[in-house]
């Protein structure tokens, strides 16, 4: 979801899109949610066994990379692990973050 004034300096710019490393964004975001990982003391990695190359916003790709961060953080129990890992799946990149915490209902909502 896009802070309103994402949502603005977004609709200012625009895309800029270029060649982007999902393993360097993947790890980017990772360290800046570092410090508030070690104090909820869970404990984030990157698992990535190749740097994969896309064409897109980078900026872009930071700001949702460290959406799923912030959120996975919220609900994440203490002493768990938060993965971020950067995968190929039939040449399209893919950057899941995965934790132990509730998830989202399937159930539909109002």
């Amino acid at each position: 979801m896009w802070s309103f004034l994402g949502y603005s300096n977004f609709r200012a710019r625009g895309f800029s899109k270029s060649v982007c490393n999902l393993r360097v964004v993947a790890a980017s975001a990772v360290s800046a949610h570092k410090t508030r990982a070690e104090e909820k003391q869970v404990t984030p990695h990157l698992e990535s066994d190749m740097a994969f190359t896309v064409w897109s916003d980078p900026d872009r790709l930071r700001q949702m990379r460290g959406n799923l961060l912030d959120n996975a953080l919220r609900y994440a129990p203490p002493t768990s692990t938060i993965a971020v890992r950067v995968r190929k799946d039939a040449g399209t990149g893919t950057v899941p973050v995965c934790d132990s915490g509730p998830g989202i209902s399937h159930r539909p909502h109002a």
